[in-house]
């Protein structure tokens, strides 16, 4: 139980520091899936649903992701493979 709360609190930084790494450059798509993601996972959203459909998104779109994002997003990577 607490590695699944260290989990979710890990996931939670990386989506805020997502977030707030957001630029222009960012497609307003990925823009979108990014805050519907942080804004569900907020409410107690399903975690591994809602990340799921962001890495999905991620793979698939047009994101135009920074260095740094691309880092993130692989970190979320890891810890969803972790989890399954």
């Amino acid at each position: 139980m607490v590695e699944d709360k260290v989990m979710a609190e890990t996931v939670l930084t990386i989506i805020h520091e997502l977030f707030s790494s957001l630029n222009e450059n960012n497609s307003s798509e990925f823009k979108q899936v990014l805050m519907n993601t942080y804004v569900h996972l907020q409410k107690g959203g399903n975690e591994s649903s809602l990340i799921d459909q962001l890495l999905s998104y991620v793979q698939t779109g047009d994101s135009k992701l920074t260095e740094n994002q691309i880092e993130m997003i692989s970190k979320l990577r890891k810890i969803e493979g972790i989890k399954n």
